[in-house]
């Protein structure tokens, strides 16, 4: 089977899947990444044009609309720009994708080729990723730079977890969704 068929039949499989951890499962049973670690979570309907070369570690959530460019096709340009001829083609330039262990990346980030996301890190919501990120940070904007540390998030998190358990602790008859209702709504607003 040729490569764009079998890419087109593993896109397909993957807009079956429901939720991101079939979607992980599923790339991780097909091998369609190069690595695939444990527990990852991986939301979004597209695969990138060159799968096999992107790595993820264990305990990796990939959300929504996130976008693992593997590829540069600039050389198109060059290629009918009038330079060049059939025999000096360019081809496309690749690269790999290597995320480590612990980390999250936000919704409509985007990944671009040859950059490695070091362990425990965090890339913002629509952060563009267009260098490599050390290990223990957090990365945001256009293009990525750091804006903080993952052990300093984690601490936000747990401060979060405190203050609303303390503002919806005594709901206990209550959903999870009736109390973020109560939380943001009602308590947050006093």
């Amino acid at each position: 089977m040729d490569e764009q068929r079998k890419r087109k039949l593993q896109m397909l499989g993957l807009l079956f899947c429901q939720g991101g951890w079939n979607k992980a499962a599923y790339i991780k049973k097909k091998h369609i990444f190069h690595h695939m670690g444990e527990k990852c979570y991986y939301h979004p309907f597209l695969l990138p044009a060159e799968p096999h070369l992107v790595s993820l570690g264990d305990n990796v959530f990939v959300g929504t609309g996130v976008r693992l460019i593997t590829h540069n096709m600039a050389n198109c340009v060059y290629n009918h720009d009038g330079n060049y001829n059939e025999e000096q083609a360019l081809i496309p330039q690749v690269g790999t994708i290597v995320i480590g262990n612990n980390v999250f990346i936000g919704a409509g980030a985007m990944i671009l080729p040859n950059v490695t996301i070091g362990n425990n890190c965090i890339i913002a919501a629509g952060a563009v990723v267009t260098k490599d990120v050390s290990d223990g940070v957090v990365a945001a904007g256009v293009p990525a730079r750091e804006i903080g540390k993952y052990d300093k998030e984690a601490l936000k998190c747990i401060q979060y977890n405190k203050d609303f358990y303390k503002a919806t602790g005594q709901m206990k008859d209550k959903t999870l969704w009736e109390k973020e209702v109560y939380y943001f709504w009602e308590y947050g607003r006093k």
